[in-house]
């Protein structure tokens, strides 16, 4: 997909979503972080672009996933705001932005609804 490339994050998000402001925040909490050398993270507000809501369909189309955020992890769909909040909780977002890795693996809960558990090393 065109809009995707291997930043450490990549957020594509519309600035009036809760869960987008949300998703940021916590990303934030990361960048700030004295252990974090350098961040790369890339936030595209698609609501201030002409081409925003073409985005989001090809989003849709790539990912099933029909709400913002979109977050990508070095150019690998990990979810939404939800995911990422999980991937915090279980402490496996911290290797993400400390040991400059990401582990995964992809298991489907529902029809549109998947769960990240970080299993193997990219």
């Amino acid at each position: 997909m065109e809009y995707i490339n291997t930043r450490l994050v990549q957020v594509f998000s519309k600035s009036s979503c809760p869960y987008c402001q949300k998703a940021i925040q916590l990303i934030e909490q990361y960048c700030i972080d004295d252990r974090c050398d350098s961040c790369d993270v890339e936030i595209t507000e698609m609501d201030f672009l002409k081409t925003g809501e073409e985005m989001k369909d090809a989003f849709v189309d790539y990912t099933t996933q029909t709400t913002v955020p979109y977050i990508f992890l070095y150019g690998k769909f990990i979810g939404g705001c939800s995911d990422l909040v999980y991937l915090h909780l279980t402490n496996q977002l911290r290797d993400v932005f400390v040991k400059k890795r990401i582990k995964y693996t992809i298991k489907d809960i529902g029809s549109s609804c998947k769960r990240i558990k970080l299993t193997t090393t990219i």
